[in-house]
């Protein structure tokens, strides 16, 4: 698992929030443009959750998620 992805499930499975991926790199140190497309590959892999009302969707960690985060 690549540190980026880590940060990224371990934040929303502390947090148990629905955050923007600007919330995310805020909470990370990682910038923005890179929390946006791993954000995205992570939703396109079940892990994350996406609600993409806006422009600025909001993710949150799904049960494959987690089970990857506890696996790792």
């Amino acid at each position: 698992m690549k540190d980026v992805e880590r940060a990224i499930l371990r934040l929303l499975a502390d947090s148990e929030l629905s955050l923007t991926p600007n919330n995310i790199a805020k909470n990370t140190g990682y910038s923005n443009g890179y929390i946006r497309r791993e954000c995205n590959r992570l939703a396109k892999e079940g892990m994350l959750e996406k609600d993409a009302e806006g422009s600025n969707p909001f993710y949150t960690i799904t049960e494959k998620g987690a089970t990857h985060l506890k696996n790792e």
